[in-house]
């Protein structure tokens, strides 16, 4: 019973700190404090719930991993985004129109935090964990990469074929992260949570145009 309860008891703090965020985008200053409180709120629920379900501490997220593994992330999550424009540009199919605003990059900057921590929490702290206990990693990995993508779904203007895309070029190679990233026996870590916000953050920026 650990996994659905820790998996919804998950996606309902994230639906409490995007309400939260929310209230909290009138500024740019607001909103990036938010989100990193809400990523900090989103932090402390996991914890705690991993103690009380599984009666351990959460070695996933040692906080000793926490800078490096944010930089193994990040670095690759911007890298793997901007290779990926560069592709989209050269087909025509990506315009820059201006340059934003620094207002707007901070704004993002906290909600795309925040957001980043949700995901790497429920999907890969919880739904991928538990399940490769259960059903070794394939399993783990091709259910978790298939919900992550059919989450998506709700999403305005979604696509079965854009929900079958982020389920492989997210679900799937974030989990890889996890895997293979610092963590001790894998889970939600550093790694796989800055490779989430690298790859998340970016497009918010700048304006696309098709």
């Amino acid at each position: 019973m650990r996994l659905p309860v820790l998996f919804v008891a998950i996606l309902a703090v994230g639906g409490i700190t995007s309400a939260i965020n929310g209230i909290a985008d009138a500024t740019p200053l607001t909103a990036l404090i938010a989100g990193v409180a809400t990523s900090a709120l989103a932090l402390a629920a996991y914890i705690g719930l991993v103690r009380y379900l599984e009666s351990r501490r959460p070695r996933e997220l040692a906080p000793a991993q926490a800078r490096q593994g944010l930089r193994r992330g990040s670095v690759p999550g911007l890298g793997l985004f901007t290779v990926t424009i560069a592709l989209v540009a050269m087909t025509s199919g990506y315009h820059i129109h201006g340059w934003g605003s620094m207002d707007g990059a901070l704004t993002t900057l906290g909600l795309m935090s925040c957001v980043a921590v949700i995901e790497e929490l429920a999907f890969r702290g919880a739904l991928f964990r538990v399940l490769e206990e259960k059903t070794g990693t394939w399993g783990a990995l091709a259910v978790s990469g298939l919900a992550f993508g059919g989450l998506h779904l709700v999403n305005r203007d979604a696509t079965i074929w854009g929900a079958l895309a982020i389920a492989v070029e997210a679900g799937l190679m974030v989990c890889v992260g996890a895997i293979t990233g610092p963590a001790l026996g894998g889970g939600a870590s550093p790694t796989p949570g800055g490779r989430v916000a690298g790859w998340a953050r970016p497009p918010e920026t700048g304006t696309v145009a098709p």
